[in-house]
This record gives structure tokens, sequence and C-alpha cells, in this order.
């Protein structure tokens, strides 16, 4: 398993969702976001297709880097990632 940067301690995860007027914004399992964004050396690592394992690690399909490349160190897009949920940084969510 790759190792993602930890969120230091007490910082959560920015959290994107669409907004609707006078409706309260959601806390959604991680699962339910369309993205996730993880660091991954100096790379900020995109993440979509995002499942939850039998064991609590997250899982997803890596789309792409920022900034841009195919593959950083041991990883390249399209690569099958797992994760923890302290490794995310930011997830966002479409209605």
């Amino acid at each position: 398993m790759t190792e993602f940067t930890k969120r230091p301690k007490g910082q959560g995860i920015v959290r994107i969702q669409s907004y609707a007027e006078g409706k309260l914004f959601a806390d959604f399992p991680i699962e339910q976001y369309d993205t996730a964004i993880l660091h991954y050396q100096d790379r900020s690592v995109v993440v979509k297709h995002i499942s939850r394992r039998s064991d609590g690690a997250l899982e997803g399909t890596l789309v792409g880097f920022e900034p841009p490349a195919m593959e950083w160190g041991d990883l390249k897009t399209d690569d099958t990632v797992t994760f923890l949920e302290d490794e995310i940084f930011a997830a966002s969510k479409k209605d």
C-alpha cells in the first residue's frame, strides 16, 4: 500500500458540495463523494470511484496529479489505490 501524507491532527477534510439555498450542508460518508484529494510526496493526487473495504480502508481509481503528470513515483493514472480517511485532504460531491 502506498503511503500517502496524513492530514495534520485537528485539520478536517475540506468538503466541497453544491449548495442549495435554505438547506444545510449534509455530512456524507467519504465513499459517497465523487473525488478525493490525497497528497503523495510533493503532488496532489485525485482519486475517483471511492469505495470502503471490509477492513475500513478506502479504495479508488487514481485519475490525475496536480501539477499534471501521467505518473509520479510508484503511482500512475488508472491505478487502484488504497488509502485511509486521515490521508484525505479534500473531497468533492456533485448533487
